[in-house]
């Protein structure tokens, strides 16, 4: 008996199962590349944020001092954004092989694709400030997200070799006050020697991060270089402004 004749028979006999009915399947298809979108959206913000942190023109290098640059690349902030991207290029590439048409794409092509599209559609955030916008509301939507800055404050907060990281509390031409990560007050002062960028104009409530003559006992120093504070810091919770007697 030929297969042809046995499909007959089967259908004659009613063993095959029902057909699925055509909506369901239209239904099933249209949240595979619904669920395929969101991925890629996903994977392609989450390349956008890392881009953003490892690009950033503060880093940390300058003042981790000691810390190599595998150190630096493996901070979590900016491994936790990577992370996820991958994740999405993973699953976006196996969602799009199992679609109905993805079988006629090599698989190298499918992944270049991913590769380039996430980088790309991931510098384009970046550049137009997403990125910036996804970190702040990650840090203010998700608790555990604040804990993996506490590592990168660290690297900052380092009295006894001069480097102070804070929120602007008060200032004026020639003093600022900031509030470090632990609730410590300091007094920066400053003179025509303190170095600042130009393009960095220092307003209340900005994060700092100062080198200078530190004193971790009577918490003042003298500021020779004031820049902002690197990506995944700057989004330290405000303190109240502080009293400082004199």
């Amino acid at each position: 008996m030929s297969i042809a004749e046995q499909f007959e028979q089967k259908i004659n006999q009613g063993d095959l199962p029902k057909p699925v009915p055509k909506f369901l399947v239209t239904a099933a298809r249209a949240a595979l590349w619904i669920f395929l979108a969101l991925v890629v959206s996903l994977g392609s913000l989450s390349a956008g944020v890392a881009a953003w942190f490892m690009t950033d023109p503060v880093a940390l290098s300058g003042a981790a001092a000691g810390a190599s640059w595998v150190d630096l690349f493996l901070q979590a902030l900016p491994m936790f954004w990577v992370v996820i991207a991958l994740l999405c290029g993973f699953l976006a590439i196996i969602i799009f092989i199992k679609s109905a048409r993805g079988y006629k794409y090599r698989r190298v092509y499918v992944v270049t694709a991913c590769l380039v599209g996430f980088l790309a559609l991931g510098a384009a955030l970046a550049s137009a400030g997403v990125s910036d916008t996804i970190d702040k509301m990650a840090y203010e939507n998700i608790p555990q997200y604040n804990g993996l800055s506490k590592p990168r404050m660290l690297h900052l907060m380092k009295p006894d070799s001069g480097f102070i990281i804070g929120r602007v509390q008060t200032m004026d031409g020639s003093r600022l006050v900031i509030r470090d990560p632990g609730g410590g007050v300091w007094e920066v002062r400053l003179d025509r020697e303190t170095n600042i960028p130009v393009h960095f104009k220092i307003q209340i409530g900005d994060c700092v991060r100062i080198l200078g003559d530190a004193s971790s006992t009577i918490f003042t120093t003298d500021a020779r270089d004031i820049k902002p504070c690197p990506r995944g810091i700057r989004h330290m919770p405000p303190q109240p402004p502080p009293v400082i007697e004199r």
